[in-house]
């Protein structure tokens, strides 16, 4: 059986952080396609978001 890939991102919105390891706290945000994934990174940038 072949496994579903899964991108995901850990987001903090209040301070507006971005990572992509598991943070206490953070939101996970799962994506099963890479271009959602890219496009939801690109509109982070754009709203302000720093990534670590």
């Amino acid at each position: 059986m072949e496994r579903t890939r899964v991108w995901v991102v850990w987001l903090d919105e209040q301070a507006k952080i971005a990572s992509f390891h598991a943070v206490e706290g953070y939101r996970r945000q799962e994506f099963t396609t890479q271009d959602f994934f890219h496009k939801f990174m690109m509109s982070l940038q754009e709203r302000g978001f720093r990534f670590q």
